[in-house]
């Protein structure tokens, strides 16, 4: 080829602008992929830590039931008296607190 059908070359400032300009693009467009995987990951941690509460409320709602099972008077009055041989008191053994506090706050003796 010939001098005179070359074409002419693109001045160099241009071409450090268009391959700067190339660089600039693609580490925006991967900064953007980049955050969009956090946003997905981090959708799932959510969904996971979303189920592991509701995983905990329902056992700690199980968990209530069985307190509320394990401390209701019928059943400790099943277990004191079958499996413990405790019997009921009766009336003179029994020690009234709030009257018993009462008596003492106001200079009584303390009567055992």
């Amino acid at each position: 080829m010939t001098a005179s059908k070359r074409k002419p070359a693109a001045p160099r400032g241009l071409q450090l602008t268009a391959v700067a300009l190339l660089v600039l693009f693609t580490v925006a467009a991967l900064w953007h992929v980049r955050a969009r995987l956090q946003v997905v990951e981090l959708g799932y941690r959510l969904s996971e830590a979303a189920a592991r509460n509701h995983r905990l409320q329902e056992e700690q709602r199980r968990l209530m039931i069985e307190v509320a099972t394990l401390r209701h008077p019928r059943r400790l009055r099943r277990i004191a008296t079958g499996k413990l041989g405790l019997v009921e008191p009766r009336p003179e053994q029994i020690i009234r607190w709030r009257h018993r506090h009462r008596r003492l706050a106001a200079g009584g003796r303390e009567g055992f």
